[in-house]
C-alpha cells in the first residue's frame, strides 16, 4: 500500500500514517492542514481556492461558499484548534500522563521526539515547551505564551 493515497475530491490526499487527521488538505504545493475526516479536507482546500481566486472548480462549491474564502493561515489554525478540541491540552507540545498524573512537555526535532519533563501545572509544562522551542527551533517556534 501507498504512504499516501488520493480522494474522491480534487486536492485532498489520505495518509493512514496519521490516525487522527489523516486527510490533507493541498494545492499545488501548499498545505493547508490535516483534518480528521475527507469531507472536511476538500472544505479547506475549495475555501483556499476562493480566497486565492483560482479559477477551479469546486469540491462542496455550496458549502464552501457558505462558509467562505479562508487564507492558509486561517485554515491552519482551524485545523489545529480541532485537534487541539480532541487533546488533554490547549498548549504545543503538553499533554495529560494518566499514569503518572502530571503534565508532561515534548517537543519535535530532527525527526526525534524529546521529553521535556513532568509538571504539576499544565502552564509551566507549556513553558518548559516554549523554552526548548526557542532553544531548538529559534524565531520559526510555535510558542504557547508568544509575548514571553
Amino acid at each position: 500500500m501507498k504512504a499516501t493515497l488520493t480522494s474522491r475530491y480534487e486536492g485532498v490526499s489520505f495518509n493512514p500514517t496519521f490516525v487522527q487527521k489523516p486527510w490533507c488538505a493541498k494545492l499545488a504545493s501548499q498545505v493547508f492542514g490535516y483534518w480528521e475526516t475527507e469531507r472536511e479536507a476538500a472544505l479547506a482546500v475549495d475555501r483556499a481556492g476562493l480566497h486565492l481566486g483560482l479559477e477551479r472548480e469546486l469540491n462542496l462549491p455550496r458549502r464552501a461558499r457558505e462558509l467562505g474564502a479562508a487564507s492558509p493561515a486561517e485554515l491552519n489554525t482551524e485545523a489545529h484548534a480541532q485537534f487541539k478540541a480532541t487533546t488533554s491540552s490547549r498548549y504545543h507540545g503538553v499533554y495529560w500522563s494518566r499514569v503518572g498524573k502530571c503534565w508532561v512537555a515534548q517537543i519535535g526535532h530532527q525527526r526525534k521526539t524529546r521529553s521535556l519533563g513532568r509538571f504539576a501545572s499544565e502552564e509551566a509544562a507549556a513553558r518548559a515547551y516554549d523554552e526548548a522551542a526557542l532553544k531548538l527551533h529559534g524565531e520559526r517556534a510555535k510558542l504557547n505564551f508568544p509575548s514571553g
